[in-house]
């Protein structure tokens, strides 16, 4: 399941979704939660769902926030995996999921809760800067941090976003990084940076 939260940024999902649909691993399901947008995004979302059926289009009838639109998305997927695309980022690594989904098989560890990789971020004066993700001497410590992982480069496991509760609805920021501390430091599941560069991160989004 590629679950991507969206609110009145119509143009940037367009390449959001353009990118999901170059991947190689075609066994997805796309689920699109559109937090009450007041631009044409539903117009958007339906043009697509006429070509691919594999994408699943909820709207909330009010705002009500990122944390609150990535729990809808995960109570409407189905995916065994289930990987995060925020609508204005895009994958720029075809087989990033292909990839992912082939580390957690290979590793079949009970603990490996989060396959994350590097980002390129673009920033507003047009500078790209390389990200790369590795694995740091103290994990937990770093998690505690922030910062360490990157939401759109996630692949992760239904049952875990279901173990740790998703996400916490009383944030206003930082719902990311606080999820993936839980995961960390509370459950006790391990992380796989790849040395890949996945995603394209743009700093000059609106409505941040």
């Amino acid at each position: 399941s590629i679950n991507i939260t969206t609110f009145n940024r119509s143009d940037n999902l367009i390449r959001c979704i353009d990118s999901v649909l170059k991947q190689d691993y075609q066994n997805i399901e796309i689920i699109i939660v559109d937090d009450c947008s007041t631009d044409n995004t539903y117009d958007v979302v339906k043009n697509y769902q006429r070509k691919d059926r594999r994408i699943k289009y909820f709207r909330h009838q009010k705002n009500k926030g990122n944390a609150h639109a990535r729990n809808t998305a995960f109570e409407k997927c189905n995916g065994v995996y289930v990987a995060f695309l925020d609508d204005d980022d895009e994958w720029i690594e075809n087989n990033k999921i292909k990839k992912q989904v082939e580390i957690f098989e290979k590793y079949n560890e009970k603990k490996l809760g989060l396959v994350c990789s590097g980002i390129l971020r673009l920033k507003r004066n047009g500078e790209k800067i390389i990200e790369k993700a590795h694995y740091p001497k103290d994990l937990k410590y770093e998690a505690l941090k922030g910062g360490l992982i990157h939401n759109s480069t996630v692949l992760t496991k239904r049952k875990i976003i279901q173990e740790a509760g998703g996400f916490d609805t009383d944030l206003y920021r930082g719902i990311d990084s606080e999820f993936f501390r839980r995961v960390i430091l509370i459950y006790n599941y391990n992380v796989f940076f790849m040395k890949d560069t996945t995603t394209r991160y743009f700093e000059d989004s609106k409505n941040r």
